[in-house]
């Protein structure tokens, strides 16, 4: 059975176009990564440990915040507040 050069087309289009763009931006945070960095690593393989280090706490910790202020309702049909507040240091 022959694929029509559409449908080729748009399975290309919706298959492979984002897993381009996803490796674009993960090629782009690692070099910006290892710009950054000092001395420059010229290793990919710790320009990337670099970047997971430095990134992925952040973005956790949005995804968390994001799932808490979402969810926040549940807690407060139970008769609970949720407050995140940055802690206050002793100087």
């Amino acid at each position: 059975m022959r694929i029509k050069k559409r449908a080729y087309r748009r399975y290309w289009v919706y298959f492979w176009t984002p897993k381009l763009l996803l490796s674009l931006i993960a090629y782009l945070l690692a070099h910006w990564i290892d710009r950054w960095a000092w001395p420059p690593v010229l290793d990919w393989k710790q320009t990337c440990r670099l970047a997971r280090e430095k990134l992925l706490p952040n973005v956790v910790w949005l995804q968390v915040q994001r799932l808490i202020h979402d969810n926040s309702h549940i807690a407060t049909q139970f008769g609970f507040d949720i407050l995140i507040q940055p802690r206050h240091s002793e100087a």
